[in-house]
């Protein structure tokens, strides 16, 4: 991964968490947005820039998402403080890591694309522990 990359995460649950970490200890570039702001500030001891609101990531080069569900996955990408809330300024590429439906992923990757932005599904199972 390219050192000069700008990375972007949504949502600091229990696998947002531990993968953000990861980035963070390869020395990334990493901003993190979690709606409880708390569970992502432990982030910023190890260098991560928390922010407000998901669309203050859309100047990332990449942002990863990963939440609970579609809900959750559009408000963060197409509510009023969205990732895509700034039609004129959107990451390259967004990719989902949440189980959300097809029809919500299909029709945010419409939107995504229509901007120039790349969403790619990358869902990510785990298991109860």
């Amino acid at each position: 991964m390219s050192a000069d990359w700008k990375l972007g995460w949504i949502g600091t649950g229990r696998m947002g968490y531990a993968l953000a970490t990861r980035l963070l200890q390869r020395g990334c570039d990493l901003a993190v947005y979690n709606r409880t702001r708390s569970k992502a500030e432990p982030l910023s001891v190890l260098g991560a820039r928390i922010v407000e609101r998901p669309v203050e990531l859309a100047d990332r080069d990449i942002v990863m998402v990963s939440v609970a569900d579609s809900p959750d996955f559009a408000a963060v990408m197409t509510g009023p403080d969205g990732l895509l809330a700034d039609s004129g300024r959107v990451p390259k590429v967004v990719a989902d890591t949440s189980t959300v439906s097809i029809e919500v992923s299909g029709r945010i990757r419409a939107q995504a694309g229509a901007l120039g932005c790349a969403l790619l599904a990358a869902p990510v199972s785990g298991n109860a522990k």
